[in-house]
């Protein structure tokens, strides 16, 4: 497998049920061009030939069914680029746009009765710009509160909010207003009221606490509901009118705490229904197309448990451990279950989960064939790690890579990145460890990376090298490192405190965790939920400042290749160009390579042609300085 290979890739994303559980829908994205498109397709729930729904001329995508099954709503942005909503009937036609909001719309649901639908749309106005005209840039941007930038979405001035939509003539009414912004609409079962989530605090900006509001159909004020005590990220109603939502426990909560799922009555009485950890986390692969994978609530979650994500539905397990799964999307509709899963390390299908096993429904991944490489596993003390290698490979030492995922509150599982596929069919070991900070390993496994970057799981890196040396997996004089993102920050981290790697690459990286405090779209509350620190006191910078590889660049020695999306907001280039200029100055070997009009997650949702260059400037930065 060769990094232009990545052009046939096949990524699946999100699902969707219908009401009467026969019929699935997914998206199904794949790249024409230097471009990528994504396409709803359909397939029945008892088997049979997948039929593609939409052109997929653009990308296309959040499938949802209407109550009687007969109609799709999606969003796509087939029409001047922003994502408006579209209806197509299932017996086939044409696609009609629905919404035609200046900047688009976000998110939607369906009303019951099948003739309306509420949608989440930016204002057209923004309260924080002057002189702002369409097509062009505006007199004056004015900032009062922080959050007004996002990874992916870039400048985040205009309110919104929710309107009522007819499926027909396309008018709309708006249900709510303010200075605030409105997420996630949900109608109840009987029509009468629509569920969001929003914080309406003056301070919202400077905490994370959103919670569930309710507003009636027909307008009103919106009532905040009790609800859970922590942050609210995902909600649902259920067939009683009772209120389905994922929420930390208390407020406001660390990075360890995990998300849980929960029961809201109308009254906002509010019942814990799971005990495990970090329900939704997702899986951690870009075999996914998992950046466009929304994970809308249903019943059945996923929890991940030591490398794997199971699925529980109301205290019981759906697909536990056994087959290794990893599970990206869910969704359920009459006692039903389907998602997008992978099991038996192999690549994710679309698939019915049902009898505690996968049942495939698409045959994807022909790709890959003949590229799969063979997936192990091991124990480090206490550190699982998978081990990815050429199929075949046998017992002797070889060119080794270690890859620490992103986070860090993530976890690898027994299915590969695409950087760990084109490795090992390149000749190279791929080490994929769950250090202390993954998930998966309870909330003490994660608290113990508290506010100690660069301390435990550097450690935890280091043994698991150590094992691979002396089980006699790795050559100890070839050992790199690749990571992204966190990753990246620890890729930094290791070759500026170690000199046992022989060349490393470091993507999107966090190099000066003081800088990255304010210039981070999420980086002050970010910084204070890890532990890592503020720089609004001397301790508070002296802790992030211990916290960054930037304190040890001087140390450097391996050669190290540093890739960055230029449109970064989550670890911005600024970061980055700190460690490099430093390494420059030093007169080390470094390379610095940012992709134009890339946010963090191009990696994976990036054009093709940059996620194909960035694949083959690892392949050659290892091949240079540690040929396997």
């Amino acid at each position: 497998m060769k990094p232009g290979d990545l052009r046939r890739q096949v990524a699946l994303g999100e699902v969707a049920l219908s009401p009467d559980g026969s019929l699935v829908a997914y998206t199904r994205r794949t790249t024409h061009g230097d471009e990528d498109r994504c396409a709803i397709w359909l397939v029945p729930y008892a088997g049979g030939r997948p039929r593609r729904l939409t052109a997929g001329l653009a990308q296309d995508r959040a499938p949802r069914f209407s109550a009687d099954g007969r109609t799709l709503a999606f969003l796509s942005t087939r029409h001047g680029g922003v994502a408006q909503v579209h209806l197509i009937d299932l017996d086939g036609g044409e696609a009609r746009r629905v919404t035609q909001f200046a900047h688009g719309v976000s998110d939607f649901d369906w009303h019951p009765d099948g003739r309306r639908l509420v949608v989440a749309a930016a204002d057209r106005r923004s309260p924080h710009v002057v002189g702002e005209r369409a097509g062009g840039e505006p007199t004056a941007r004015v900032i009062r509160r922080l959050g007004w930038q996002f990874d992916g979405e870039g400048l985040r001035l205009h309110p919104v909010h929710l309107h009522v939509v007819s499926g027909t003539s396309g008018r709309s009414r708006r249900l709510t207003a303010g200075n605030w912004s409105a997420s996630q609409p949900r109608v109840a079962p009987d029509g009468s009221r629509v569920a969001f989530v929003a914080d309406l605090d003056p301070d919202a900006d400077r905490r994370i606490r959103s919670s569930i509001h309710t507003v009636p159909l027909a307008g009103g004020t919106p009532t905040a509901l009790a609800g859970p005590a922590g942050h609210v990220t995902a909600i649902a109603f259920e067939a009683d009118g009772s209120l389905l939502a994922t929420a930390h426990d208390r407020f406001p909560h660390a990075d360890a705490d995990p998300a849980r799922l929960h029961r809201v009555s109308r009254d906002g009485a509010c019942e814990p229904l799971t005990g495990g950890d970090w329900v939704n986390g997702g899986a951690y692969s870009d075999l996914f197309d998992w950046q466009a994978a929304e994970a809308r609530l249903c019943a059945a979650v996923t929890l991940d448990d030591d490398g794997r994500t199971i699925v529980v539905r109301n205290g019981e397990v759906l697909l536990g451990c056994e087959q290794d799964p990893v599970v990206s999307a869910l969704a359920e509709a009459s006692g039903r279950v389907v998602g997008v899963v992978a099991t038996d390390r192999r690549p994710p299908q679309v698939s019915a989960i049902e009898g505690g096993r996968p049942r495939a429904l698409t045959r994807e991944g022909a790709f890959l064939r003949g590229a799969w490489p063979a997936i192990g596993e091991f124990r480090a003390g206490d550190v699982t790690c998978f081990v990815i290698e050429p199929a075949g490979a046998g017992a002797a030492p070889r060119a080794t890579v270690l890859a620490p995922h992103g986070g860090p509150t993530a976890q690898w599982h027994p299915l590969p990145m695409l950087e760990g596929v084109l490795l090992a069919a390149a000749g190279y070991r791929v080490l994929m460890p769950n250090p202390r900070g993954s998930t998966g390993r309870g909330r003490a496994w994660v608290e113990s990376l508290y506010g100690d970057w660069g301390g435990v799981d550097a450690a935890d890196c280091h043994a698991v090298l150590d094992h691979a040396v002396a089980a006699g997996l790795a050559d100890p004089v070839r050992l790199g490192v690749l990571g992204l993102s966190y990753g990246g920050f620890l890729a930094n981290w290791l070759v500026a405190t170690s000199d046992r790697f022989a060349a490393a690459v470091s993507e999107n990286g966090v190099a000066n965790q003081v800088s990255a405090w304010a210039n981070s779209d999420c980086g002050a509350t970010y910084s204070d939920a890890a532990g890592l620190g503020d720089a609004t006191t001397p301790g508070g910078v002296e802790s992030l400042w211990r916290q960054s590889p930037l304190a040890h660049v001087a140390d450097v020695r391996t050669p190290l290749l540093m890739l960055q999306g230029e449109a970064d907001l989550r670890c911005p280039p600024g970061d980055a160009e700190q460690f490099f200029v430093a390494l420059r100055m030093l007169g080390r070997e470094v390379t610095y390579v940012l992709y134009p009009e890339s946010a963090h997650t191009y990696a994976s949702d990036g054009r093709p042609d940059r996620r194909v260059d960035r694949q083959q400037r690892m392949l050659d930065w290892f091949g240079r300085w540690m040929p396997a």
